[in-house]
């Protein structure tokens, strides 16, 4: 009830799903039992299976109470709930006793288990509700508040090796191997190979032909942008507006969703860079590319490096000397697993950041003249596993490409005005003019505040804007304003004004907020201005490390545009403004 029916953090149709791996059971149905007198009660056993308490012993989870609690659930949260019992509930026909248990999850109920037992641990809301007719125990073919998978059918055993559950084991061999979110249950369970041949497991429920987890689970991964066929060239949805230049490479895939294998089709090198596309030639391929796929980059082949200083301590030596194993030697270029080119240099002077390892976390200090003059100098971000401070630095990386990405030409310089407006809470209308002075403001940190952005345009062009806010403590870059995909017309036309922080979707207002014990905070609102449409999910990073949260947090869902095959003529520019948070009105550092 805590954890899943009443807790506010599951949103009605999330993904919901329940796992268990150990014994399971039968035992002879009491009288009146669900009012329809099975032969028999199937139950899981936990760990307290069978302990004598006070006024009898302790009964399985039986069929009837995970029911009725799934059937409670998912009159709260949906019936997008998969139920996955790694178990069996009989011996398998043609096996002994003796034989049979040491390797099956199975294990007998024991003839001390009474009629009361069972009663007593029957969840309390099971009695007002019946199993499905069609079917038996867990071998419900009509449930419509979840999905069954069982590790085999009835009166087979679900056997046991050393590496676990034969059926576990078959079912995460899949999942590397198998696209799950273009699966249904019903196929990958058909699907399912078992070592052994006698355990062939089950998938039961209305919804056995759904995709897995209904899709929910396999969200668009950001890194990726379409990439189209182009007589002997690849055209990649990505250009100069998103830091793409001549030999940044991209690696080529079949789709663009997190959760499914997608091995690299081919290596692109691109060849020619527009504002907002670019074209590629194939470097090598493992097998032939599909005509339409998704391209995801590789190495941005940044003309200037981004140069790192390790410091080295004592208390972290053997740490110190790892990290340094994964990193260039110095005076040397590589590619990050990010795709940024680093550097690793002698003196903290030719750095734009020096690392000093610490005990679970990672000292930062930024010698970057546009963070350190504006942002806190040190900042420490927590690192859990060894991975994480390669992760850091990747983040980084790609943090300083985008925050210093602009177009030399500046073509709409002066042209569009950025502004930055406190709103009034209830009504949602302007209580300040423009708080902007000269691309910065100092704001006093207050949780009730609220933010809209404004933005004039001056130009004699049309302009497809796109606001990220860029979150210089733990370098993460949010989208705060994307344009619809399916717009047909730009949503700054020339001479207009549009806001940002309307209180509609996707133009959500903006709040400030500092962590605890944060005297002051500062990041960057970076602008991206385009006469044609560009998907710009391609910049958005999230956080390095989980326990890093970022300053501010606004992420509409943003779909991603068909790229036209035909070049237009586009303009492209940036612009940006550094908003500084302070408690109490004093920023010291």
């Amino acid at each position: 009830m805590s954890h899943l029916v009443n807790n506010p953090s599951i949103m009605t149709g999330d993904s919901i799903i329940i796992y268990f791996a150990g014994h399971g059971s039968s035992s002879i149905a009491p009288d009146r039992w669900q009012n329809r007198n099975p032969l028999h009660v199937e139950m899981l056993c936990p760990y307290d299976h069978g302990i004598r308490v006070r006024g009898g012993r302790v009964a399985g989870l039986t069929d009837w109470s995970v029911n009725a609690m799934i059937s409670e659930l998912s009159e709260v949260k949906g019936d997008n709930i998969t139920l996955i019992l790694d178990c069996c509930f009989s011996l398998a026909r043609n096996r002994s006793r003796a034989s049979a248990r040491p390797n099956t999850r199975w294990t007998p109920a024991g003839t001390s288990l009474t009629s009361d037992d069972l009663y007593a641990g029957l969840w309390r809301g099971a009695l007002g509700r019946k199993l499905p007719s069609e079917g038996h125990g867990f071998y419900q073919k009509a449930t419509s508040s979840h999905v069954t998978i069982l590790a085999c059918g009835q009166g087979e055993s679900a056997v046991e090796d050393k590496g676990g559950g034969r059926f576990t084991m078959a079912f995460l061999a899949a999942k590397d191997t198998r696209p799950f979110h273009r699966t249904s249950y019903g196929q990958l369970i058909s699907d399912l190979t078992i070592h052994g041949g006698d355990q062939h497991p089950v998938c039961l429920g209305e919804h056995r032909n759904r995709i897995l987890f209904d899709g929910t689970a396999f969200t668009p991964d950001t890194r990726y942008v379409e990439a189209i066929c182009v007589d002997r060239d690849v055209r990649i949805a990505a250009g100069a507006i998103h830091g793409v230049v001549e030999g940044t490479e991209f690696s080529m895939h079949e789709y663009n969703v997190h959760g499914s294998p997608n091995p690299v089709l081919a290596t692109l090198q691109v060849s020619a860079v527009y504002p907002t596309w670019c074209l590629s030639k194939v470097k090598s391929q493992s097998q032939i590319p599909i005509k339409e796929g998704w391209a995801r980059v590789t190495r941005w082949n940044n003309r200037t490096p981004f140069k790192i200083h390790l410091k080295r301590t004592c208390l972290s030596l053997r740490r110190w000397w790892n990290l340094r194993r994964k990193l260039p030697e110095r005076s040397q270029q590589e590619s990050t697993s990010g795709g940024c080119c680093i550097m690793r240099v002698e003196k903290a002077k030719q750095a734009h950041i020096s690392l000093r390892s610490r005990p679970n976390c990672l000292s930062i200090e930024r010698h970057d003249a546009l963070i350190s003059d504006n942002c806190p100098q040190t900042v420490t971000v927590a690192t859990r596993q060894p991975l994480d401070d390669v992760r850091v630095i990747d983040a980084a990386a790609n943090f300083h490409l985008h925050l210093h990405r602009r177009n030399p030409t500046v073509p709409l310089h002066k042209k569009v005005v950025m502004g930055l407006h406190r709103l009034d809470s209830e009504s949602w209308s302007p209580v300040e003019e423009n708080l902007l002075e000269d691309g910065k403001v100092t704001l006093t940190h207050d949780d009730s505040f609220i933010y809209a952005v404004s933005l004039q345009n001056r130009a004699d062009v049309d302009l497809w804007p796109y606001l990220f806010w860029m979150d210089a403590t733990g370098y993460v870059i949010r989208p705060v304003y994307l344009p619809d995909p399916a717009a047909t017309m730009p949503p700054l036309p020339r001479d207009s004004r549009m806001t940002i922080g309307t209180g509609t979707v996707g133009s959500e207002a903006l709040a400030f907020a500092l962590h605890d014990g944060e005297p002051y905070n500062s990041g960057f609102l970076k602008l991206f201005l385009s006469t044609a449409y560009a998907p710009m999910n391609l910049v958005e990073q999230g956080s390095p490390t989980s326990a890093q949260q970022p300053l501010f947090d606004v992420s509409p869902s943003v779909g991603v545009g068909k790229s036209e095959v035909a070049p237009p003529k586009e303009l492209w520019d940036t612009m940006m403004a550094c908003v500084t948070v302070v408690r109490g009105g004093v920023k010291s550092k």
